[in-house]
């Protein structure tokens, strides 16, 4: 019980101290003592988000901290502060970090739960085949714009055991053709299809995605030629908001039967497109609601 409420004053005086600091721009630290007495309760989630600075020593005693650690606040991880929280249990939050080394990586690599790093843009290749390596739970990359095909091949082979195993990639916009057979291949609790930040798909990449077993997502596409859409077949779901134009061949090779169709980018559905869109969809749900004409045959 003392320990309890040690920590809980601990926690009240910090976030104090913390706010004070933010409101004069300065940096935030805690003290390895701080650190110790937080990591003592058990209530929780402990989020320390407002953390711009941390020494190995308070990382260290942070590390003991059994469960969810939230470390957002930090833009920059030493190696040996790296080191040390690899030792944690449970998820673990550095979404504020912009860089790793790939000496960090190789540490956090071995962190047991899931960890996000969403702060970073970029990965070299020797950086992302090292975080290729953990296997703890979900690896959060969603802050990476491209994938070179080392490290796409890498993370397609992560080794895990379900479903809470997968990697997240929602900011890739560009990837090697390579990447994306890699990504094919893999597992679906690898990885499950999905690339939102991709606003156009070139036709090699296409082909190589295209042969995914399961579904793709990617409703940040904003055009898709017509040998592109048939490459990927009938593999891209319908969820499409920012496609701005929809040709005849394109919509003959992703329109499905009873597949529901997100077309809200499309301004205008000139006949012969909404002639295949009606005979092929079925009963499925279709969304035009950025639709300004509409002729009578596409009305019907």
């Amino acid at each position: 019980m003392r320990k309890t409420i040690g920590s809980l004053g601990c926690l009240i005086l910090l976030g104090a101290a913390l706010a004070q600091a933010d409101a004069k721009n300065e940096s935030a630290t805690i003290t390895a003592e701080q650190a110790k007495l937080l990591a003592q309760d058990r209530s929780g989630r402990l989020l320390l988000d407002r953390l711009t600075m941390l020494s190995p020593e308070a990382a260290r005693e942070l590390a003991q901290f059994d469960g969810w650690l939230s470390l957002n606040g930090l833009a920059a991880l030493s190696n040996e502060s790296a080191e040390v929280l690899g030792q944690h249990k449970g998820p673990l939050h550095l979404d504020g970090v912009t860089a790793l080394s790939p000496e960090a990586a190789k540490s956090l690599a071995r962190h047991n739960g899931d960890l996000s790093l969403n702060g970073l843009k970029s990965l070299s290749d020797e950086t992302g085949v090292a975080l290729a390596k953990h296997t703890g739970g979900r690896l959060y990359l969603k802050g990476v714009k491209s994938l070179s095909t080392e490290v796409g091949k890498a993370l397609a082979q992560r080794k895990g055991g379900g479903p809470t195993h997968k990697v997240c990639l929602d900011g890739v916009e560009t990837l090697s053709v390579e990447a994306a057979a890699a990504l094919a291949d893999s597992h679906g609790h690898n990885w499950d299809g999905r690339l939102p930040a991709i606003k156009t798909l070139p036709e090699d990449v296409a082909r190589a995605l295209g042969k995914r077993q399961g579904g793709l997502s990617l409703p940040g596409l904003t055009s898709l030629s017509d040998e592109a859409a048939k490459a990927v077949g009938g593999k891209l779901g319908g969820n499409l908001p920012k496609l701005t134009a929809l040709s005849v061949e394109s919509a003959k090779a992703i329109v499905g039967p009873n597949r529901t169709l997100v077309l809200d980018g499309l301004t205008a559905l000139p006949d012969n497109v909404a002639t295949v869109i009606a005979g092929k969809n079925g009963s499925g749900d279709l969304h035009l609601n950025g639709l300004t004409t509409l002729t009578p045959v596409a009305a019907k």
